[in-house]
């Protein structure tokens, strides 16, 4: 049997804020923010969540997982009411 990688999430907090360039469709293409500015090789999502029913905040975004050319593999969210993307964590 082939040993399997595993990843461990790396939450930060808070999340650190970014510009995010996106596609026609609103996939992130390009982030930049130190040290995570880079090209998106790949990504994964959206995930979409609301966080008003467990935190009393009516808070809704959308998550992504993210390939970022000499980064690794980031965690992005954006706030839907804002617009503002973050980098929620990374995984090592």
């Amino acid at each position: 049997m082939v040993p399997r990688a595993t990843l461990a999430f790396c939450r930060i907090h808070p999340p650190r804020e970014v510009v995010v360039q996106t596609g026609a469709e609103g996939e992130p293409l390009f982030i930049q923010g130190q040290p995570f500015s880079g090209r998106v090789e790949r990504s994964a999502g959206p995930w979409w969540i609301g966080t008003g029913w467990w935190t009393g905040r009516a808070e809704a975004g959308a998550f992504y997982d993210v390939e970022v050319r000499g980064r690794g593999l980031l965690r992005l969210f954006k706030e839907v009411a804002t617009g503002r993307w973050f980098v929620d964590g990374w995984y090592g």
